[in-house]
């Protein structure tokens, strides 16, 4: 197997163990946890992609919020 990065080698890992791997990526990056959380609820439905995105706009809204209340 080749060790270049690209859709084709990583296809070559399985969908188990790819799915073990991007379980360890998002354990540590939050935005890459974001992103597989928004990539399921668009599997699932786009309704549910768009409650995940008010969610995440919602917690955008809190944050800026208590910035602007510190300042």
């Amino acid at each position: 197997m080749k060790k270049a990065l690209n859709a084709k080698n990583l296809e070559a890992l399985g969908a188990e163990r790819l799915a073990e791997l991007l379980i360890e990526i998002g354990a540590g990056d939050a935005a890459a946890k974001r992103r597989l959380r928004l990539e399921l609820a668009g599997a699932e439905s786009p309704a549910e992609a768009a409650r995940e995105i008010r969610k995440r706009l919602s917690a955008i809204t809190r944050s800026r919020m208590l910035i602007s209340t510190e300042s």
